[in-house]
């Protein structure tokens, strides 16, 4: 190539994106924590393998990825004691990972790297074995190019693109198999540049290992005995009407505020359930923020105790302890059930069987909003906000739109990982499915060829063709939109893995989300992976808890969704189809609004939610740019772009629910504070100080409140990128 000229530094520029970042190349969604006594490694596996990747490209700056300290492995082998148990001569210079002059002078002049399709073929036409095996989350020597590479062999093509499985987790996916002649080509589901590692996937890797020694199944499993915990009984119990809670059973600390429970009449049959949790900082200053937890059909009381909340449920129920990351340090927070039969809400009509739509429930959440006011009238001069996730794409526009009359105190919402728009979510997907390699090379060559004008994605409407099932591409369609639910993964969050030993639970908000999305093109419906009982809904059926919270016995027991309603909501008369006319409403209101997105989120992905924020056709104020926490390493978050009336981010490492435990609460915490207060979303959380604990009391009916103004080594979170691996083996 010319090393001259635009193109040049354009192919460059787009070619080298993923080191701009600052993130790690070798995992992208690798987080190490900042710590004193940690010091960088300029002779790491990381560092020297970077740098040779920059210097056959030419670029000569002494590069070095997040996160590349001293290892154990290093200080151990430079013990004296264990140089002379191994018989290390004095002679022999301390151990160090990489030899930097070496690498340094290295000739890469005459480099093979440039592409190994002859060796491969003379080891493969020799009657040799191979398999090229790749974490999918490296970006250095990434799975697409090694799918890519794998394919332009022009090997017969044995087995297509296929999931392998481990039967002993769920999802049961390892990651994806295609299989030619002389040739298997694996990615390893979650890991990074070192698939082996203890970091990432070093069980999944035995498994490849050993098979492809073995000549068996890659779906042959290396045996590991799993213990299995039995759930908690419950029971249901009846007391009596909105209820200060002053003990929570099991909870391992006080209460620091007050949290009260209680019903919303919205008809003679309709109860919605609240639960209201003040700020632990200014009660009486702090907004009243309304969360609505999406579904349709599924518990806000999920995003109390498993996102941003202040409880959180373990051990199967048996105790609950604080959240460190809970968004009521900032703010008042109610979590409504809705619509009625949702959660602890109830619908007392002997009929049954409501069939629900999107304009009821906003009606609905209107009246409740109206009528927790009337029990709460101290809080009508704070500001007020409505926040959600999911499906509440829907709802939350839709009540915000209606807030904009007579409800001066609102100030605007929030929406998490929000299906914003049928269309840009349908065919963004698409791209997102090819990119993570859940769809075979071949076939998608062959839809691009047969539906696409311009044999591209951009400006092909995979929607348009899955809406009339005589149309030639019809199943093309539908096949590359849904191959992140094909692939037996959680599309909710494409790297996380749960235990077998957990009861399955046919309500949970992951199966309700995901069959709303099917049924939508009348397919079949399905279980998402590690769809099970959590431990708030075995905690929340318990009768002791029950009591505590003062829910009547006529209530039946809680599940996180209700099955009945999502499975019978009214989609055709949708708002969901697009969002755009609300939001574009709300901005022109001059109220604020955030949308943000978890990055490994298929379910309501970012890049539809990007494409719908580009779309409003709202002034451009901040194009994307990065946001951080310099508490860690790398100190991304996300990107952010910012729009008149409205910031889109991104939230790096995420999937459909950043708030939780097993994802980034600190990080959403910090995106809820800046939003809140209208600061720099790189703002740090540290000066949120919450108040002593609050002393447990007697219970007490009492249902309105008085106003009081309460005021060392590195961490690994789990990893995410590729490695390529290569073993070739003599029969």
């Amino acid at each position: 190539m010319n090393e001259t000229g635009f193109c040049y530094d354009e192919a460059n520029y787009l070619n080298m994106a993923n080191f701009y970042t600052g993130l790690d190349p070798y995992f992208i969604y690798y987080s190490c924590y900042l710590d004193p006594d940690d010091t960088a490694s300029s002779i790491g596996v990381a560092t020297v393998t970077l740098r040779s990747h920059l210097r056959r490209k030419l670029i000569h700056f002494q590069a070095q990825p997040a996160c590349a300290h001293h290892n154990d492995s290093v200080v151990y082998l430079q013990r004296g004691d264990v140089r002379a148990a191994l018989r290390i001569m004095d002679t022999v210079p301390p151990y160090e990972t990489c030899n930097m002059d070496i690498s340094n002078n290295y000739d890469f002049g005459a480099s093979h790297v440039i592409s190994q399709s002859d060796n491969f073929k003379k080891v493969i036409n020799a009657g040799k074995s191979a398999a090229l095996f790749y974490g999918d989350l490296d970006t250095l020597c990434n799975a697409v190019h090694g799918a890519q590479f794998a394919a332009n062999l022009g090997l017969s093509e044995i087995t297509p693109l296929r999931s392998y499985n481990d039967n002993e987790q769920l999802p049961s996916t390892i990651g994806f198999l295609t299989q030619y002649k002389g040739l298997d080509v694996l990615t390893v589901r979650g890991a990074g540049h070192f698939v082996a590692s203890s970091d990432e996937k070093p069980k999944e890797a035995l498994q490849v290992f050993v098979n492809f020694i073995n000549k068996t199944s890659y779906d042959t499993p290396v045996p590991h005995d799993i213990p299995y915990v039995p759930p908690s009984p419950v029971e249901a119990n009846w007391t009596a009407a909105p209820w200060l809670i002053t003990n929570l059973p099991n909870l391992d600390e006080p209460l620091r505020s007050k949290h009260y429970t209680g019903y919303l009449e919205i008809s003679g049959t309709r109860k919605l359930f609240y639960w209201y949790v003040e700020s632990e900082n200014d009660p009486s200053g702090d907004p009243v923020v309304l969360w609505l937890t999406g579904g349709p059909g599924c518990s806000s009381l999920y995003g109390l105790f498993l996102e941003m909340g202040p409880l959180r449920a373990k051990n199967y129920g048996s105790n609950i302890e604080r959240n460190k990351w809970t968004w009521n340090r900032v703010a008042n927070i109610i979590y409504l059930d809705a619509p009625a039969g949702v959660g602890f809400s109830v619908d007392l009509d002997p009929a049954g069987n409501h069939v629900f739509t999107d304009d009821e429930v906003a009606h609905d959440n209107f009246l409740a909003v109206t009528k927790w006011f009337e029990k709460f009238p101290e809080r009508r001069k704070n500001d007020f906000y409505v926040a959600g996730e999911s499906y509440g794409g829907t709802y939350v526009p839709m009540l915000s739109a209606l807030l904009l009359k007579g409800f001066p105190q609102f100030k605007g919402m929030l929406i998490g990982n929000g299906c914003m728009d049928d269309r840009l979510l349908y065919n963004s997907l698409v791209g997102y499915n090819y990119e993570h390699t859940f769809i075979d090379e071949r076939q998608y060559r062959s839809a691009l060829h047969k539906c696409c004008p311009n044999n591209s994605t951009y400006g092909c409407d995979f929607y348009k063709m899955s809406l009339d099932n005589s149309n030639p591409c019809y199943n093309d369609s539908l096949s590359l939109n849904q191959a992140n639910v094909l692939t037996g993964l959680d599309p909710f969050f494409l790297y996380y893995t749960c235990r077998l030993d957990e009861p399955d639970a046919p309500s949970n908000q992951r199966s309700a989300v995901l069959n709303t999305h099917l049924r939508k093109y009348s397919r079949t419906e399905a279980t998402v992976a590690c769809a099970h009982y959590n431990d708030t809904t075995v905690y929340l059926q318990r009768e002791d808890v029950r009591r505590a919270l003062n829910i009547p016995s006529i209530v039946p027991k809680y599940e996180s969704c209700n099955e009945d309603i999502a499975k019978t909501y009214d989609l055709t008369k949708t708002h969901y189809i697009t969002q755009h006319n609300n939001v574009r409403s709300i901005v022109e209101a001059k109220k604020k609004v955030a949308l943000f997105y978890g990055d490994v989120d298929s379910m309501c992905n970012a890049i539809h939610g990007a494409q719908f924020a580009s779309e409003l056709g709202l002034e451009l104020k901040s194009p994307q740019s990065i946001y951080t926490d310099q508490q860690q390493k790398p100190p991304t978050i996300g990107f952010i772009t910012q729009y008149d009336g409205l910031d889109f981010l991104t939230v790096r490492g995420a999937g459909h629910f950043p708030a939780s435990s097993s994802e980034k609460p600190k990080e959403a915490l910090q995106i809820f504070v800046n939003f809140l207060r209208g600061t720099n979303y790189s703002t740090p959380i540290d000066h949120v100080n919450p108040t002593p604990p609050v002393p447990s009391g007697p219970w007490t009916t009492n249902s309105v409140p008085t106003t009081t103004k309460n005021g060392s080594s590195m961490k690994y979170f789990h990893l995410t990128l590729v490695l390529i691996f290569l073993i070739m083996l003599g029969e």
